[in-house]
């Protein structure tokens, strides 16, 4: 004989009896369907995937704010200064200045190039208005142009004060020099400034090259030492 189970507590009925006799349920009423239920390790896979998307979201409100941030503060920022406030010289002002449209002072005296360590003096005069173009360089093949600026210091002074390197301009160029057996490129490295304000009376300006060591530019030797250029500058008075 087949009996009837009670859906609630499971217990066996017999056929035709109306109600469970054990815990009063109807026997013939409608039962709901079974709900399916995730397993445990459904529901942490769903908790991982649900922190992952959380983390992901905050991570993207973060970064759209920060940008936003950033992005007013370069806004706002002051624009950079093209040229450094002159250095402090008294009355004389020297700025950086990497052009070509100034004298230097062997424009006024003549070439001053030697290959010999030493001394070279030479007399300026100049206006109180006069611009005049300072600095120097190197230039040399390119075979042998990295080792010689590795042994060589740069160094220049006004009035007995040194010019930093800093506050001038530096400047790199190449050119192609033409021999008998083809054209050889140089390259060339250069610090340049302006003197845009001479006070009346004596200065005194100095560009010093010292080598290392021996040299060899590509086409000349110059010995170890000290190559030095000296102006003596007499600034007239206007009023005289």
């Amino acid at each position: 004989m087949s009996t009837v189970i009670c859906p609630r507590c499971g217990q066996e009925n017999l056929p035709g009896d109306r109600f469970c006799g054990y815990c009063g349920r109807p026997l013939n009423a409608k039962t709901s369907s079974r709900r399916l239920r995730p397993s445990p390790s459904a529901l942490v896979s769903i908790g991982l995937w649900i922190s992952v998307v959380v983390v992901l979201l905050l991570g993207g409100v973060l970064w759209l704010s920060e940008t936003s941030r950033f992005s007013r503060a370069a806004a706002q920022s002051p624009p950079t200064l093209l040229f450094k406030p002159p250095p402090n010289f008294g009355e004389i002002r020297i700025i950086p200045y990497n052009g070509f449209e100034y004298d230097t002072f062997p424009d006024f005296v003549g070439s001053t190039e030697v290959t010999n360590p030493g001394v070279q003096r030479w007399q300026v005069t100049l206006s109180p208005d006069q611009i005049v173009r300072i600095g120097s360089g190197w230039c040399a093949e390119a075979s042998v142009y990295q080792e010689n600026m590795e042994n060589i210091v740069f160094s220049y002074t006004l009035d007995d004060r040194e010019i930093p390197l800093d506050d001038l301009a530096p400047g790199w160029s190449t050119f192609t020099r033409k021999r008998w057996w083809g054209s050889e490129p140089w390259f060339c490295r250069t610090f340049k400034g302006l003197v845009i304000s001479w006070p009346p009376g004596e200065h005194r300006y100095t560009e010093t090259r010292r080598h290392l060591t021996d040299i060899f530019d590509g086409e000349n030797d110059y010995p170890a030492g000290e190559y030095t250029n000296e102006f003596l500058i007499t600034v007239q008075n206007p009023q005289d």
